[in-house]
């Protein structure tokens, strides 16, 4: 059998995650994941070195000579053990944990805070399932086909479990496109003390041992340090990076601005080569009143808000970097603006006066806005990467440059990525330091200082739009075109709507048209999505039908698991039970196939002429009321329609001779109504073309003809 190959390695360990799916909370299930991998890595490694000793030199001392092993697991701890128990499993993973903390000090508070002994969670049946797929692949280092796979595949568990949390993913990672880019812009060296104080998982520490890997140089004599206030998160980080091979690190655990732990024997902040961080976006309970005093002097240029702390986790940064020192601070893009000067007075806020102090002390070097939607959590608030410097190049004195980088992205499911290419441009940028129209600009600090210290980067850089000339002509004739064709049909349709208003009057009258079930012309269709396929969400409302959820939300759909959710067709109709006592139904018309809720009911119907009917009479006042009285529950907000009820409202049929001019009048009336979007789709396109050459200069006049 050949050895284990990366690709292996992470189908086997995402399949772990599936075993538990169901059972825990996608948020949570990570920590057991992470715990058994780590426990089996080391027990495998160490059971290889052992028997390896005991090959070469015929002796067992491997087995308790703890000066032979980088970890020593004892034997409770060994996986040998684990996996040969069958009752009370989650108690013997528990104590394996303890085990390892005992003998191995570097370890203490990474393990024994996960507990498997929660029946509930994880009953004996559900972990022997678990130990047995572990128990499947050999995590020795004579296994693996290539050097640091573990750390590569716990990376890769990291991001899948980022992307399955969703929001909640953007607490312990950040999209590694993002680490490479600010990690090539502050250019680490072998030999430096590196900082992440936001830590996370350890992400960014890891790509700036891989930076400098891949620049021919050592990175074993690097500092790697970092602090974290989430236990587990600071626990994953800490196998993170052991499984990287990084075991002269120190990660501290608590809350970087209320109580720093990276400090030194004189309990000052230890001072730093390279700082790099993305902490949290504009977090409200940030430890004001606790830092008003601040005995280590962070806020050099004033406190932030009490509800933003980005400016505190900018200038505890700032505050850590020695003479020479580099930052790379994620940020969101409005904390680059906000506190600027406003009001008859001008007055300036907090924030812009922090930003102020870090122009003035010459501390800005590099300005870069990201695209949108590429972060987890709060994936539609635009962000920037500021660049902070206790040491500038001569050239670069007394001046910022700014990039734009915010259109330089991929397009993923549900969010955006950085690419290679697009890493390389604004490198170059930052590198070159030198204007380039549309993408970056060079602007003084005196400037900033006219401008109100405001750093957002599309003041200062303006985007080139490259506006094809149209041919205005062929336009023009489109829209002639659609014109006489929604003309003709117009005159159609008022020749129908003659002839219907010479059949019938409008007056109170007792007469009722005879009633029908609604089943006698609809069917509920129930086809639940597949896992692959890949198609729009859409919601039913009350006063728009049925439109995109990203568009009635402004924001994507709350699951990417979407497996649950109901396929809906062109021209079928849809409720919601909930909400169809106010008038939520609709006629699928936005996409050829699509996604409704799980919730919502979905209805054929079974004649195709009497479909337009019953679009045209479904929001009438009429049946609107007939909703109302099927709703059942106790308030508005539960008040529930099951299809059953719903197919026994009545509908009022016309007789035939009326039903039938009817029909062709509410199709004279679609067909005009699609003409006339078309037609008015066509003028506004002539319009925009027109005006989007005219204001980059492709308009010019022709020349008269000489008389």
């Amino acid at each position: 059998m050949g050895k284990l190959t990366l690709q292996q390695l992470e189908s086997h360990l995402w399949e772990s995650a599936n075993i538990l799916r169901g059972s825990i909370d996608s948020s949570d299930y990570k920590n057991y994941i992470f715990g058994l991998l780590f426990l089996k890595r080391l027990s495998d490694v160490f059971i290889e070195t052992a028997k390896e000793i005991e090959r070469e030199e015929n002796d067992d001392y491997g087995w308790y000579d703890r000066d032979e092993h980088q970890f020593f697991v004892p034997e409770r701890a060994r996986w040998t053990h684990i996996q040969v128990q069958t009752n009370d499993i989650g108690n013997s993973i528990n104590i394996a944990f303890e085990a390892l903390e005992e003998e191995n000090p570097s370890l203490v508070g990474v393990l024994a805070n996960i507990d498997f002994n929660d029946k509930d969670k994880l009953p004996d049946k559900l972990l022997l399932q678990l130990i047995q797929h572990f128990s499947s692949i050999d995590l020795s280092n004579g296994n693996l086909s290539e050097p640091d796979m573990l750390g590569r595949a716990y990376e890769y568990l990291i991001k899948k479990f980022a992307d399955d949390a969703g929001k909640k993913g953007g607490e312990f990672y950040t999209p590694t496109k993002v680490v490479e880019l600010i990690v090539n812009l502050i250019k680490p060296e072998e030999g430096m003390r590196i900082c992440d104080p936001t830590v996370g998982s350890g992400g960014m520490l890891i790509q700036s041992v891989d930076y400098i890997k891949s620049q021919g140089a050592d990175p074993r004599n690097l500092s790697l340090h970092g602090q974290e206030r989430n236990l587990s998160t600071w626990a994953i980080c800490k196998m993170n990076l052991l499984l990287h091979g990084l075991s002269d690190h120190r990660i501290e655990r608590e809350d970087t601005i209320r109580q720093p732990k990276l400090l030194g024997d004189d309990k000052e902040l230890l001072l730093y080569d390279r700082v790099i961080a993305n902490p949290p976006f504009s977090l409200k309970n940030w430890g004001h009143e606790e830092v008003e005093t601040d005995e280590y002097g962070r806020f050099l240029f004033g406190l932030p808000p009490t509800d933003r702390g980005d400016y505190a986790f900018v200038q505890h940064m700032y505050s850590a970097l020695n003479a020479r020192g580099k930052a790379g601070i994620v940020l969101p893009l409005g904390a680059l603006s906000r506190g600027k000067p406003s009001g008859k007075t001008m007055r300036m806020g907090s924030e812009g006066i922090i930003r102020k102090g870090l122009i003035e002390d010459d501390a800005v070097e590099a300005v870069i806005s990201l695209p949108d939607n590429i972060f987890y959590g709060d994936v539609a608030i635009p962000a920037a990467i500021l660049i902070l410097t206790k040491h500038k190049e001569a050239e670069k004195v007394g001046k910022v440059i700014f990039i734009d980088g915010s259109r330089n992205y991929k397009t993923g499911k549900g969010q955006n990525f950085i690419g290679e290419q697009d890493i390389d441009t604004i490198v170059k940028c930052f590198d070159d330091f030198e204007d380039k129209e549309g993408i970056c600009s060079i602007v003084s600090n005196i400037r900033l200082r006219d401008e109100g210290y405001n750093l957002h980067v599309g003041r200062y850089v303006n985007p080139i739009v490259n506006v094809e000339p149209v041919e205005l002509n062929n336009m023009y004739r489109e829209v002639s075109k659609s014109e006489g064709t929604f003309v003709t049909e117009v005159q159609k349709f008022m020749d129908n709507l003659d002839k219907l208003n010479s059949k019938i009057s409008v007056q109170n009258t007792s007469n009722k048209w005879p009633e029908k079930n609604l089943r006698d012309f609809f069917k509920e269709v129930s086809i639940k999505n597949k896992d692959d396929a890949d198609l729009p969400v859409l919601s039913v409302t009350k006063n728009n039908g049925i439109m995109l959820a990203s568009e009635r939300f402004n924001k994507q759909v709350h699951s990417d698991d979407t497996s649950g959710y109901k396929v809906i067709k062109d021209g079928q109709f849809v409720y919601d039970p909930m909400l169809l006592w106010t008038g939520a139904i609709g006629v699928q018309n936005v996409v050829d196939v699509g996604l409704v809720s799980p919730a919502y009911y979905v209805l054929e119907c079974l004649d195709d002429d009497m479909s337009i009917y019953f679009k045209s009479i479904m929001q009438t006042k009429l049946m609107v009321e007939r909703y109302k009285s099927r709703s059942e529950g106790t308030n508005q907000r539960r008040r529930k329609v099951q299809i059953d009820d719903f197919l026994d409202i009545k509908i009022p049929i016309p007789p035939e001779e009326i039903l039938t001019d009817l029909i062709k009048y509410l199709k004279l009336k679609e067909q005009t109504t699609t003409n006339l979007k078309k037609y008015l789709s066509d003028l506004n396109a002539l319009s925009a073309g027109l005006m989007d050459n005219f204001v980059v200069g492709n308009i010019t006049l022709k020349n008269e003809s000489k008389k």
